[in-house]
Order: C-alpha cells, then structure tokens, then sequence
C-alpha cells in the first residue's frame, strides 16, 4: 500500500477509486502516527498532538525568518546536530555538547561554551601551552587558572590568556626556579 496523492481527479468514479481513497486515508494515519497521536486516539485530548518531533535533516546554517515567524531546527555544530530557536531578530541553540570529565566542556542554552581542565606543570619555565580537547568554534572570550603545587602551596600564576580559539597560555611569576609537580587548572569561556 502506497499513498497516491492524484486521486480523485474530476473524471474518477468514487466506486473506482474508493479503494485508493481508503488506502490515502490508510497511509496517513500510519505516516502521522509516527510522530502524533493517531487522530482516533483512544484519550481524545491527545488527538493530534506531538509525541516526538524528528528532525531528518540538519541544516549547515540557520534559516532564514522573516515577520513574526519562529522555527525549530536542527544545525550541525562542529559536526554534532545541536538544536536551535530562531525568530526574525535572534537564533538560540538550544541544546550542546558537555562533557562532565576533568577536561571538558559544556554549550549552555544560547551558545556559550565553558571548557575546564588541569595540566601539569614542571620544570624552570615561565609558561604553559594547554590545548583545549576541541576548540571553540566562533570566539574565545576569556580564560582564568589557579596552580597549586604537590605540596598543597599555591603556585604564584601571572596571567592565563587565550591563544587563538584552542589553546590556553599560562604564565608563571619567579622568573626561572624550579617548579616541581604543580597542577595548573583552568576555566575558558566563548562561542
């Protein structure tokens, strides 16, 4: 059983056609039950309403929304389908990666990504190049670490900024002693 969607034209007998007619009215009831409540549904208030909304396709940019539209759709970000809200004025992504590890990140609701970590820290250079396990996709905005050393004695820490979209860069007061077994831990914020 297939949908027809070219029948009844003008010419059809509805005797002939009443078995496609059937099998259209069949077929839909099947195709929106997949994402619906079947319009015979036993709970009468559930009638047509969502049970689940699938989004096939996952657009490479936004939509674009005119007037006092709005949609809801799915877009990939860095190559993970993420969900969005736009209207005319503005897009909201809605949903994002995180992951909840001691390096990691997380999309909060309207895209900004928070990525924390540790990395240590030894020897008598004055600074350290931490790379994010992935990078932030459009701005890096900006960056915060604490060291502390194995004895427990916080580490004098001069500056952590932001190299390009992957990368943290901290620098160490005291010139070139010798550091031994600190842990450097770091925050980032961006987009």
């Amino acid at each position: 059983m297939t949908f027809n969607p070219n029948i009844p034209v003008g010419t059809d007998n509805l005797s002939t056609s009443q078995g496609q007619i059937l099998t259209n009215f069949s077929q839909l009831n099947t195709i929106f039950d997949d994402n619906h409540f079947t319009w015979n549904n036993a709970t009468t208030a559930n009638r047509g309403l969502h049970r689940k909304v699938d989004f096939p396709v996952v657009l490479g940019s936004d939509p674009a929304i005119t007037g006092t539209a709005s949609a809801v759709y799915s877009k990939s970000v860095s190559g993970v389908a993420q969900l969005f809200f736009a209207n005319a004025s503005q897009v909201t992504q809605m949903t994002g990666t995180h992951s909840i590890v001691a390096n990691g990140s997380v999309t909060l609701q309207g895209g900004l990504i928070l990525k924390w970590g540790s990395s240590s820290f030894s020897g008598t250079g004055t600074s350290l190049t931490i790379s994010f396990p992935t990078a932030f996709p459009n701005n890096a905005f900006v960056a915060f670490a604490n060291g502390v050393t194995t004895t427990g004695i916080a580490a004098n820490l001069t500056t952590a900024q932001l190299s390009g979209l992957t990368q943290i860069l901290i620098n160490r007061a005291g010139g070139s002693g010798v550091v031994s077994n600190m842990t450097v831990s770091y925050f980032a914020v961006g987009n």
